[in-house]
Formats: C-alpha cells, sequence, structure tokens
C-alpha cells in the first residue's frame, strides 16, 4: 500500500512538472510579432510573424500574392491558396521568409484576419 501511494504521488509531480516545462517553452518559443522592416536577408528561411495593412491582392489559379504594409515598410506574402481578403484589411501573417527575384517576401503558413 505504501509503495502505491509513493508511486501515485511520485506519478503526479512528474505529471504537473512535465505541464510546466511546457508551458514555459511555448513561452519561451513563440514567434514574436516584428515591424517589417526587422526582415532582412540575415533573416532567409526563418520564421516570422508581421502585422500589417494589406495595399494590394494579385490573385492566380491556386495562389496568391499580397502585398502587406506596417508602419515601417511593405512586402509581398505568398499564399498557397486564393483567400477571401479585401485591400484595407489588417492581417497577422506567421511565415517562413524567402527571396523571389531578388525581393523579400513571406512565405505563409497561418494568416489571422484582425478586423
Amino acid at each position: 500500500m505504501k509503495n502505491k501511494t509513493f508511486l501515485l504521488k511520485y506519478s503526479f509531480i512528474i505529471t504537473i512538472s512535465t505541464i510546466f516545462l511546457l508551458l514555459t517553452l511555448s513561452i519561451l518559443l513563440s514567434i514574436k510579432t516584428v515591424n517589417i522592416n526587422h526582415i532582412d536577408e540575415t533573416k532567409l528561411e526563418k520564421k516570422v510573424q508581421i502585422k500589417g495593412n494589406i495595399i494590394n491582392i494579385k490573385s492566380y489559379e491556386g495562389f496568391e500574392i499580397i502585398k502587406i504594409r506596417d508602419n515601417t515598410r511593405e512586402i509581398d506574402v505568398f499564399v498557397n491558396s486564393n483567400l477571401n481578403l479585401k485591400i484595407n484589411q489588417t492581417i497577422q501573417v506567421l511565415g517562413k521568409i524567402q527571396e523571389y527575384n531578388n525581393n523579400l517576401q513571406i512565405r505563409a503558413d497561418k494568416i489571422n484576419l484582425l478586423n
């Protein structure tokens, strides 16, 4: 009986410790929103999160190029699908920085509409 109580307490402590560790890691590893002017060639192939207003949308078969602007600069966002977004909407983009035709762009993994 004593061994069962010990094992239950030990299991509980390990479980709570693991949950605490995962929560801490999720906070530390979360991607912070950056201004577009902080995006440069040194960040190629890295994940970034930005927020801005849509100023242009070019739709093609199967993908879109969305140009967004924050208060510092503008950048193209490549999206693998055609979304129902409109000019002047504010969006948050999570994606990877890539280069296309000597211009930096973001290949979107996730887009959230903010307004």
